[in-house]
């Protein structure tokens, strides 16, 4: 009798934690939204500094071609 009374206790509990699941409010799904804002700039300021970074590269490269050229002369 004690070990049908522990499996009962143990199923109740296992199937109430199933049923207690939270629902999301509006705080949670602006938070969520939020965050992949966050997420969506933080990626669109990297693809910028990369392209910026290698704008200014080939910007150094021809300044160094270009003097390099005049110092020939």
């Amino acid at each position: 009798m004690r070990t049908l009374m522990v499996i009962l206790i143990v199923t109740l509990l296992a199937l109430g934690s199933l049923g207690c699941q939270k629902k999301e409010g509006p705080a949670e799904k602006a938070g969520k939204q939020i965050d992949q804002a966050v997420e969506k700039a933080g990626s669109a300021a990297k693809d910028i500094t990369d392209t910026a970074g290698k704008k200014l590269n080939k910007a150094a490269d021809k300044f160094k071609s270009t003097a390099d050229k005049a110092e020939e002369k």
